[in-house]
C-alpha cells in the first residue's frame, strides 16, 4: 500500500483509528462501540458512544471507516494518527509512551510528537516512508 502525494486528503475524516483489538474501538478520540449493550453499560471515564452516533457527528461513510479499520487489521497497525503537518504515524507496537511505528510524510520533516509521545528516532525506509520511535 503505497500511497500517492495526496494519499493524506483520504485520512481527512479519520484522523485518529485504532484497531480496537487490545482494547475498545475509538474514532478520532471517541470511544465508540456498536453494541447496544456495550453503551448502555458504560459511564464515566469508560463511557462509549453509538459508532454510527460518531460517524455522523464526523461526517464519515461506513464503508470508508470499515475499509480503513480493516487495513489497519491486515496491516497489523495498531493505530493511525495524521498529524496537524499532514504526516500519518501508523502505529506497529509498544506502550503509552515508548512506540514505533512508520509514517508516511510528504515533507519528510520530523514532528516533534505524535498520539504516543516525543518521537526520538526518525530514520528513512523508503520515499517519503520513515520509521519511528517514542521514548
Amino acid at each position: 500500500m503505497v500511497p500517492d502525494k495526496n494519499a493524506h486528503q483520504g485520512f481527512v475524516s479519520i484522523p485518529k483509528l485504532n484497531d480496537g483489538l487490545s482494547y475498545w474501538s475509538t474514532l478520532n478520540g471517541t470511544a465508540v462501540a456498536e453494541d447496544s449493550s456495550v453503551v448502555a453499560k458504560s459511564s464515566g471515564p469508560n463511557k462509549r458512544y453509538f459508532l454510527a452516533d460518531i460517524l455522523r457527528r464526523d461526517k464519515i461513510d461506513k464503508a470508508h471507516y470499515d475499509s480503513v479499520k480493516s487495513a489497519l487489521i491486515q496491516l497489523n497497525f495498531i493505530s493511525l494518527t495524521t498529524l496537524s503537518d499532514g504526516t500519518i504515524s501508523f502505529t506497529i507496537g509498544g506502550f503509552i509512551d515508548n512506540c514505533s511505528g512508520i509514517a508516511y510524510s510528504v515533507t519528510g520533516t520530523q514532528p516533534a510528537s505524535n498520539d504516543c509521545g516525543d518521537i526520538m528516532r526518525w530514520v528513512k525506509i523508503g520515499e517519503n516512508w520513515y520509521a519511528w520511535g517514542t521514548t
